[in-house]
């Protein structure tokens, strides 16, 4: 009789974006990023454009699914837990957490993904509407440290957190140039801790 009952709208609704998320995922590996339009993500997924749209606006808030609700979930499936860490090191936890996330998602998939035509990387655009992206919660302990005097006040939190995003993008960037050969937490630790402990403010 379980197998009669009806499968609840949220279940669905997030079963169809997954599915199109894979279907956009399979063509940027196969294919690369100049495949990845709307219409060849329908065609993969064997939805409808409307079903597309009833999902997500447009192409970039689907890609800024992997940075949002994907890692997230992730981060929940990893015990991702940070809590008491000074705000530095909840920093570098955090980028560690999510470049172990790119490395699950392979080369094929990121070499593709991290181009220039992807607007989704763009941190400077600000999304009040999904603002849970890789560079929310780096801005969130800054603008922490900010409020408790740590940091140094020459910049802001935000200007601070974009420029450690993109620190974070070269690294993802060096590690598919070099096929996965980059150790990517050694250059958080000599890279990103070094930019870290530059801002701290003096005592």
């Amino acid at each position: 009789m379980l197998e009669e009952l009806s499968t609840p709208r949220s279940v669905q609704t997030q079963n169809t974006k997954e599915k199109i998320y894979k279907a956009a995922v399979d063509i940027i590996k196969k294919k690369g990023y100049e495949y990845l339009s709307i219409s060849n993500i329908c065609k993969v997924a064997h939805i409808s454009n409307g079903t597309f749209f009833y999902h997500f606006k447009t192409k970039e808030d689907l890609l800024s699914y992997y940075l949002r609700e994907r890692f997230i979930k992730y981060r929940q499936e990893h015990h991702f837990q940070v809590e008491g860490l000074p705000f530095d090191k909840k920093i570098v936890e955090y980028y560690y957490c999510y470049t172990s996330y790119v490395e699950d998602n392979g080369i094929d998939f990121i070499a593709n993904y991290y181009t220039p035509k992807n607007s989704a990387l763009n941190t400077r655009i600000y999304h009040e509407d999904n603002p849970q992206l890789m560079y929310e919660f780096v801005r969130c302990c800054l603008q922490e440290a900010e409020e408790q005097h740590l940091i140094k006040s020459e910049h802001t939190a935000t200007f601070y957190a974009e420029t450690c995003c993109m620190i974070i993008k070269g690294i993802v960037f060096e590690w598919a140039l070099s096929g996965g050969k980059v150790n990517m937490h050694e250059m958080i630790d000599m890279i990103l801790q070094t930019f870290l402990e530059s801002i701290k403010a003096d005592r």
